[in-house]
Parts: structure tokens; C-alpha cells; sequence
């Protein structure tokens, strides 16, 4: 899958044709920030934003030897970054530490498995830093501190907002004043 819509604006020759049949070639190309909200729904924000809009992704695995609960729905915080180690795990290898003579650097994700068969197993991630065109945020069981960048603006200038995702996963309240010890230690 991927994560979330997008607020890109594609003009192709003279721009969408309102005549055109939906979906044709001379349609718009992009939802336009418009829409992306819509398309996001219940999540917050778009990509290259750091809020759930732009970030979460459903992950489909299908695995009938090693998933014994078929179905059922996870919702175990992951990363791409996760895959690897998962599959590896899946598979029973182990991460070589080289190859042809060329040392490999250690895998940084953390394997999924664990989860496939407990959907209440608690998540072995304590925290997961993300970071995309300098607007960042932090995870930590279950909470997350987001900001946003300003071009041109220092980064120790930009407002952080603190969301407790446990109880508001699309991340309409900003706990960051309630809560500002949270925000601290995130």
C-alpha cells in the first residue's frame, strides 16, 4: 500500500479539461490539496508530513503456515525499515555479517513477527524517530511529537504539538501544553 494522499498539483499541457469523462487522461492527474484531506480521512495531514496522513500504511500479509489466526486485524506500529528482519525471521536466516568479503552493517529494524500470532503481544519498538523534508516526529509507546518545518526558519524554532495515539489516533488534539513533560522527554 502506500501512505496516504497527496497534495501534488500535475498540470499536463493545458490543464485538466472539465468536459473530459472522469478519470480520462485530460482529468486532473492529482487529488490537489483539496482533496487530500478527504482521501486521508481519518488521519491528519498528507505526505511528505509526518502525521499519520502522510506516514500510516496498512500492511497485508497473507502467510497461512506461520499465521494461525487469519483475519484478524494488528495494530502493531511498524516501519519499512521492519520488513527485513520480519522476512528474515519468517524464513530463518540470519543477517550475514559479510558478504564476498565486504562487512555488513547491522539490520536496524525490529522483526513483526511476534505479532502475527498475539495481536494484544505488546510491541518490542520503544521508539521510532521519522523524519522527511526536515518536519519530524517521535513515537513512544504511543504517544508522538510532531513538527513541522518553516523553510527558512531554524529548527529549533519549530512548534512541536504531542498527540497520545492510543486514544486519538488521528491526532486531533494537541496535548503538548497538557502534557508538556511528555513532550520533553520525547
Amino acid at each position: 500500500s502506500d501512505n496516504g494522499a497527496s497534495a501534488d498539483i500535475m498540470v499536463r499541457g493545458e490543464g485538466p479539461d472539465p468536459q473530459a469523462p472522469p478519470g480520462s487522461r485530460k482529468t486532473f492527474l492529482r487529488l490537489g490539496p483539496g482533496w487530500w484531506s478527504c482521501a486521508n480521512t481519518p488521519f491528519r495531514r498528507h505526505k511528505t508530513w509526518v502525521h499519520e496522513g502522510g506516514i500510516s500504511t496498512p500492511l497485508v500479509v497473507h502467510w497461512p503456515a506461520g499465521i494461525r489466526t487469519g483475519g484478524e486485524l494488528r495494530r502493531t506500529p511498524g516501519h519499512v525499515i521492519d520488513i527485513v528482519p520480519t522476512v528474515l525471521e519468517a524464513i530463518g536466516v540470519d543477517w550475514p555479517d559479510t558478504v564476498r568479503g565486504h562487512t555488513q552493517r547491522p539490520i536496524e529494524g525490529t522483526s513483526m513477527r511476534y505479532s502475527f500470532a498475539d495481536g494484544a503481544a505488546p510491541t518490542r519498538k520503544s521508539r521510532q524517530y521519522f523524519e522527511m523534508f526536515a518536519h519530524r516526529a517521535i513515537w513512544a509507546d504511543g504517544w508522538k511529537a510532531t513538527t513541522f518545518h518553516q523553510p527558512g526558519h531554524a529548527y529549533d524554532a519549530d512548534e512541536w504539538e504531542l498527540f497520545h495515539l492510543d486514544a486519538d489516533f488521528s491526532e486531533c488534539h494537541d496535548l503538548s501544553a497538557e502534557h508538556p513533560e511528555k513532550l520533553h522527554e520525547l
